[in-house]
């Protein structure tokens, strides 16, 4: 990333050269989908999910709303959790590519590598260049889930439906299509709006004396912000971001408190504390679903019993209530986006 600028302070102004470099890779990779071709994609990354399993590599997988029938819930190995079929197969001129999912499994593998150097005391505060690389991938994490294509296929029904009414009157029969490779077109546009408001934040690594944090659905959890519910709360808004890195590590994000130390170490008995404290805004800022160790699944259980599922996004005024939108106002009739399939060769 040699064309990117740097302040006095050595923090990184140019974010818009480095993100060029990002799609000039994507530009450069051509993967059309052949024999042995990875089909099973995670938007969950794997080794995030092996951060928080154990010797067997197994996770309880809870769904939100919470149900009781979650009492008979067993352990599953990751590589069966957070993951769908072809869900980020895009379709090129040569016909379907994999291009999308090995551009987001070497940024895994960076993340990888950075997050186990940053477990490290020592390592804080981070350079400035592992920071932009850890901040791209959190961005892209916001963007490649299922939660972020199930809402734009609302706000592409609540477009529809808008259209078809101002033509003559007459709403929208049915759900419009929205292919993912409308999706993945805006997780790359989205990129430069989003990576400055991770970036620009004071990092603090929390590390816990016990086991029991639990991973969301949703990277970061972002707290606080203006109390506007048609809006909520983004990256830019959010006064703290919240990313788990495993059972007892937390980066926390402010848009304050450049006192703070980069690094905190809590003791034993405020880790038990802070365990539930920092669920609590995991769980609750969940969309779907959160994954926890086994044996955390005893303290976490009473946590989602209080968290139900919550809409695609809010819209107030007329607008809000003249539609009817799929996960709009109340609660969406099913979490996960409509199945990419491959075409007919």
């Amino acid at each position: 990333m040699s064309r990117r600028e740097q302040s006095s302070t050595g923090r990184i102004t140019d974010f818009r050269a480095s993100l060029e470099e990002v799609e000039e890779a994507i530009k450069g990779l051509h993967a059309p989908i052949g024999p042995g071709s990875p089909r099973r994609h995670h938007y969950i990354p794997r080794f995030l999910l092996r951060q928080f399993s154990g010797r067997q590599k197994q996770l309880m997988r809870i769904a939100l709303p919470f149900d009781e029938d979650h009492r008979s819930l067993k352990a599953t190995h990751i590589n069966k959790l957070a993951v769908a079929k072809d869900f980020y197969t895009v379709e090129t001129h040569e016909g379907p590519s994999e291009v999308i999912e090995n551009f987001l499994a070497e940024w895994d593998d960076t993340a990888a590598e950075l997050i186990r150097q940053i477990l490290n005391p020592e390592a804080w505060p981070i350079p400035d260049e592992d920071k932009l690389k850890l901040s791209i991938w959190i961005a892209l994490m916001t963007s490649r889930s299922p939660h972020t294509r199930r809402m734009t296929e609302a706000l592409a029904e609540m477009a529809g439906q808008l259209a078809s009414q101002a033509n003559d009157g007459t709403p929208l029969d049915g759900v419009l299509s929205l292919h993912q490779n409308s999706h993945v077109k805006m997780m790359l546009d989205s990129l430069n709006r989003l990576v400055e408001p991770v970036y620009y934040r004071h990092w603090m690594l929390v590390r816990l004396s016990a086991d029991g944090l639990v991973l969301p659905d949703s990277i970061p959890i972002m707290l606080g912000g203006p109390p506007d519910p048609q809006l909520g709360v983004g990256l830019g808004t959010a006064t703290e971001l919240l990313f788990p890195v495993d059972r007892r590590h937390l980066v926390c994000m402010h848009t304050f408190g450049q006192e703070l130390p980069p690094f905190v170490n809590v003791g034993e008995s405020a880790s038990t504390y802070l365990i539930q404290h920092y669920n609590n805004p995991l769980i609750s800022g969940s969309w779907s679903e959160l994954f926890c160790h086994p044996d955390d699944y005893a303290h976490v259980l009473p946590i989602a019993r209080r968290h139900g599922g919550a809409p695609l996004f809010s819209s107030g005024g007329s607008m809000g209530q003249a539609y009817d939108i799929d996960g709009v106002n109340r609660l969406p009739n099913r979490t996960f986006p409509r199945r990419y399939r491959m075409p007919e060769s």
